[in-house]
């Protein structure tokens, strides 16, 4: 077996996410001492290419091309592409994701989400078991309320990112609108550690108004709106009316 070519230039490492929903971050490796040059335009690379010295963002579908030079010898070319997947709809809170579409999206991804997504449905298994100690709830949601198709809202706060205090707070049939990350989690897709941004068309978990004027009291629903309408000499208690004496 014939020694090794001392000429030879080993062809560069490029790493970086394959697939990626905003940016990432390409990094490039070579043997040391050698000089990197690449391409983002899909061109093989030159010795008059761009100079690589720190990790290159990118924010589309790229295809990145490098070649390593030491003492005047070349690698071959070493190339990667590194692809933007976007949801099949906005995920925001005017058009967040079906269900299906949010574990399309996670599928297709393979990885988390670099940013907050809504997601709306129904909850098709309850919690299990009582909030943890930071108050969090663990429960599906599909588009139909059936266990088919489920996305596991991975320990999730209440109403304005507040803490649940009963399992009971959600239940079966609720329709909700999450936010958070979608993330994969072993082969689990899944919201990890978002909020519930609606529950039963429901956004905020206002319960409860004091009056400013006990003779002019104004009335409140559930959702923290004041209803047109007021009580001489009323005041609201935890939710309820009652005539000062």
């Amino acid at each position: 077996m014939g020694a090794a070519d001392p000429n030879t230039v080993n062809v560069p490492a490029i790493s970086g996410d394959a697939t990626f929903d905003e940016t990432t971050n390409v990094t490039i490796t070579a043997d040391e001492g050698a000089t990197i040059y690449y391409t983002t335009d899909g061109n093989d690379p030159t010795t008059t290419s761009s100079v690589y010295s720190a990790p290159i963002a990118i924010s589309a579908t790229t295809t990145v091309k490098a070649i390593a030079v030491k003492d005047g010898n070349s690698s071959t070319v070493a190339t990667a592409t590194f692809t933007r997947v976007l949801p099949a709809t906005g995920g925001t809170v005017d058009n967040p994701l079906t269900v299906v579409q949010a574990i399309e999206f996670i599928g297709t991804l393979g990885t988390a989400t670099s940013k907050e997504v809504y997601v709306k449905g129904k909850v098709s298994t309850a919690p299990s078991a009582n909030p943890s100690s930071a108050g969090k709830l663990t429960f599906y949601i599909s588009d139909d309320g059936t266990t088919t198709n489920q996305l596991q809202a991975y320990s999730t706060l209440g109403l304005e990112k507040k803490a649940f205090t009963a399992k009971e707070d959600i239940k079966a049939g609720d329709d909700v609108v999450l936010c958070g990350k979608l993330k994969l989690f072993n082969t689990t897709k899944e919201m990890d550690n978002g909020y519930v941004y609606s529950k039963n068309g429901i956004t905020t978990g206002i319960n409860a108004v004091k009056a400013a004027d006990a003779t002019d009291a104004p009335a409140y629903n559930l959702a923290g709106q004041k209803v047109n309408q007021s009580y001489k000499g009323v005041v609201l208690k935890n939710g309820k009316k009652f005539v000062q004496k």
